[in-house]
């Protein structure tokens, strides 16, 4: 009984039954636009989109894309408070919003690790992104021999 309770949240995994949080969206200007959500606890949450291409003065609107809690730690602070399915669902909510009302061409996002070799993070995003661009048939992901990074590409 107990294993087949701690398989049952595997099924959940890009699953997007799961309801998201409420979440406002903050300032948003070429550079960067942010949105935050807060949790039934009080951990806040920054979702962060970086215009990459206006920093680095390139004509594709290609955006580094992050989320993390906001507090004393600062963005390093890590809570595993068992919500992650929830917060995955918030954060992919805000993802399509903001293309939905901007101009993208790319989205680059980098999972944390807690040490060396770490890919936790990895397989659980792009679980959720392998269910999600079925929606998006106009975007592809672009594997990244590199490091753990997730690129995201309209297709041209």
């Amino acid at each position: 009984m107990i294993v087949r309770e701690s398989l049952n949240p595997l099924n959940e995994v890009g699953s997007f039954l799961v309801q998201p949080y409420s979440y406002r969206k903050g300032k948003c200007e070429k550079l960067a636009c942010f949105y935050y959500f807060e949790t039934e606890d009080g951990d806040q949450y920054a979702v962060k989109f970086i215009n990459l291409g206006e920093i680095h003065g390139r004509k594709k609107n290609i955006y580094q894309t992050e989320f993390s809690t906001s507090g004393e730690e600062g963005d390093t602070k890590v809570v595993n408070k068992g919500r992650i399915f929830k917060i995955l669902s918030t954060v992919i909510e805000i993802i399509k919003e903001f293309i939905s009302e901007n101009e993208v061409d790319g989205l680059n996002m980098y999972p944390s690790a807690n040490f060396k070799g770490d890919d936790r993070r990895y397989k659980i995003y792009m679980a959720y992104l392998n269910k999600l661009l079925p929606e998006f048939p106009e975007w592809k992901k672009i594997w990244s021999p590199l490091d753990k990074r997730i690129i995201l590409r309209k297709k041209t």
